[in-house]
């Protein structure tokens, strides 16, 4: 009796013991990425190489940081659903970061699948917000491969309150990418009309609702109370957003509106909106306030004005559209306004078709600027007699971009409905003359031309493939290509000729690994130095962000360092979305001898957001823009490697041909 006494008393006294000295919970690692880190350097380098079965390796590492890079690295590729599967284990992951890029990446693989798993992955009873921010990720993700269903769940979440600023975001930002993919509900619309109504919720959440509704489908539009919405607004890029809204709906009082923009507004983006909103209308009811507009302050309006009477013009207003350009107008608004006369202006004025055409002419071959002889070129093509001009003075021009603007002129005549009837009895000489001059233009070797020429091929009503009995010259065309310089060109005209032979589309090839990452080139920017693009119009100053897209980063530097960037022009502007340069043949086209991959990330575009041009995933090289505004279209599409630091008014000043004297390091 006392052993069995001992035996208790001590087995109490040992659990006491051991009771005492449980160890602590294992604290939670923190997450920190350092592109310095030979070991976060090699997923990136994995990555970049697409070595898959190291990358699904790393998803189960004891690191998170090395979990969290590698699951990242999902989101920037092309993968088979079965990578959805490996993702989803890291939905549970104990780290929040780690199950937002698990989350990001599932999304951006776009596998219907993988909204089953994003909706089991969410926590619903999370009274501690252990899993808001991750919760988050997946709202967004589903929208991105979700289902109708996945869309009404989405839309009739009404139990957030205006303190659950990451869920609502959340929940609209997973809305506006099912939108991105063209899915739209009576709810959805409901629900975005409702969170930019509401002034207390996150306004990041009330801006995605209206960019939400400004790319809806006018139907879903038709019935919905735009107007009151956007006049008790007061957030501008809430107001750019909503000015398109409101052009869809046709109404008088959206009109009215749209005009008090373009009249009271300062913000010149809204103005712009507005313009453009204002296209949908009848003409005769927008004529005065787009004239008017060609005198406003901002030559950003003024480019946009005129371009509205191209594309809306009527041809009761060309004869004063062409006394308008004798007007003391800048030449490039000159050239539109002369293009907007050359296009409504009925044929049958014979003598002010031609006053117009030899004006048009005269700045083609004058010494004024290559943005008004572009204009030019294109005002030309809506008088369908001028295609021997164009191919005369464009085919051999020393000027890439004007090689490629006479292409898309002589593509444009091409496209014409009644191309047939219009040249009647000329029908077989004309379309031979463009055949003869297509051929010499793919066999060229011209990026821009051979991309814009080669669509020629397979236009119904010129028959070509009655015309071009040998057309092998094809294929040596498409071989004189060279990779992955000419990857735009090669990849348009392959699928062009086999759309011509077969009626099928072909095939993208995705290029292939040939540009290594440079680690030692970030140490140039190791204490946060920051990299100056001195322009004509002034300095813009940018902060790399390697966090983000290392390998980006690292090339841009390279390019930098290497001068490439000197007396090269911005060659695209579109007003309030991006300024474009580092094309080496000033169209668009051109490129270098290398590509890097993508790398894409759930950064958002906002206003001075610094991202890669590209044709297509992994086709980056050394173009890049620099948005105007917000653009959430874009992302998780295009690479973000940088963002202004200083100098957005120069950003907003810079017009297509302006000169970049150089890019370099700040000291």
């Amino acid at each position: 009796m006392r052993t069995r006494s001992f035996n208790l008393l001590g087995f109490i006294v040992l659990l006491l013991a051991w009771s005492c000295t449980v160890p602590e919970p294992k604290e939670i690692p923190v997450l920190e990425v350092d592109y310095y880190n030979p070991s976060h350097q090699k997923i990136w380098e994995f990555k970049d190489q697409a070595l898959l079965d190291s990358l699904y390796l790393y998803l189960k590492a004891e690191d998170p940081t090395l979990r969290y890079l590698s699951a990242l690295s999902f989101s920037s590729m092309d993968l088979e659903q079965n990578a959805v599967d490996s993702l989803a284990y890291l939905l549970n992951d104990p780290v929040t970061e780690v199950r937002e890029a698990a989350a990001f990446a599932m999304g951006q693989l776009k596998h219907s699948i993988a909204e089953i798993y994003l909706t089991d992955g969410f926590e619903r009873l999370d009274s501690l917000n252990k899993r808001t921010a991750s919760n988050q990720k997946l709202l967004e993700a589903i929208g991105k491969c979700g289902s109708n269903k996945g869309l009404q769940a989405l839309s009739t979440i009404r139990t957030y309150k205006a303190s659950d600023s990451l869920l609502l975001c959340g929940q609209m930002r997973g809305i506006f990418n099912f939108g991105q993919r063209g899915m739209y509900s009576t709810e959805s619309i409901e629900t975005a009309i409702r969170f930019v109504s509401t002034s207390d919720y996150p306004l990041a959440a009330r801006e995605l609702a209206a960019h939400y509704l400004s790319r809806a489908p006018k139907k879903e539009l038709a019935n919905i109370d735009l107007v009151n919405l956007s006049s008790s607004q007061t957030n501008p890029n809430i107001k750019m957003a909503l000015a398109i809204a409101l052009g869809k709906t046709e109404k008088p009082e959206a009109r009215k509106i749209l005009e008090d923009y373009i009249q009271n507004e300062t913000d010149y983006r809204i103005q712009l909106n507005a313009i453009r909103a204002l296209g949908n209308f009848p003409y005769d009811s927008i004529h005065t306030t787009i004239v008017s507009s060609l005198r406003n302050g901002n030559e950003h309006v003024r480019r946009i004005a005129a371009n509205q009477l191209v594309a809306n013009g009527d041809e009761r207003y060309a004869k004063l559209y062409y006394r308008l350009a004798k007007d003391t107008f800048p030449l490039i608004i000159k050239s539109t306004l002369l293009t907007a006369a050359n296009k409504h202006l009925p044929s049958y004025f014979v003598d002010t078709k031609n006053a117009i055409n030899r004006q048009l002419q005269q700045i083609v071959e004058g010494t004024f600027s290559p943005q008004s002889k572009l204009q030019a070129i294109k005002g030309l093509s809506y008088d369908r007699w001028n295609y021997r001009y164009i191919l005369q003075q464009t085919t051999h021009h020393p000027n890439p971009a004007m090689r490629t603007a006479g292409m898309q002129a002589i593509k444009s005549i091409c496209e014409q409905k009644d191309f047939r009837r219009f040249y009647g009895r000329n029908y077989p000489k004309v379309r031979k003359e463009i055949a003869d001059s297509l051929k010499v233009v793919l066999m060229s070797g011209d990026d821009g031309p051979i991309y814009e020429g080669s669509s020629i091929l397979n236009i119904s009503e010129l028959g070509f493939k009655r015309v071009i009995l040998d057309n092998s010259y094809l294929d040596t065309a498409l071989v004189n290509l060279e990779l992955p310089k000419q990857t735009e060109a090669y990849e348009k005209l392959k699928n062009e000729i086999s759309l011509f032979r077969t009626g099928r589309p072909a095939a993208t090839t995705k290029p292939v690994y040939n540009h290594p990452i440079k680690w030692g080139q970030l140490e140039d920017i190791r204490n946060d130095q920051k990299i100056i693009i001195r322009t004509d119009k002034g300095e813009i100053v940018l902060k790399m962000l390697p966090e983000l897209a290392p390998a980006t980063v690292i090339n841009f530097i390279e390019l930098v360092k290497a001068n490439f960037y000197k007396n090269n022009q911005f060659h695209r502007v579109v007003p309030n979305f991006v300024i474009q340069a580092g094309c080496p043949r000033g169209d668009g086209f051109g490129s270098l001898d290398h590509t890097i991959r993508s790398e894409f990330s759930y950064e958002s575009y906002q206003e001075g957001m610094v991202g890669m041009a590209s044709a297509g995933p992994d086709t980056e090289c050394s173009q890049f823009f620099i948005t105007h505004a917000q653009t959430p279209h874009l992302d998780g599409r295009y690479t973000i490697f940088a963002k202004v630091f200083k100098g957005m008014d120069v950003v907003h000043q810079i017009q297509q041909g302006d000169q970049i004297i150089d890019i370099e390091f700040l000291n």
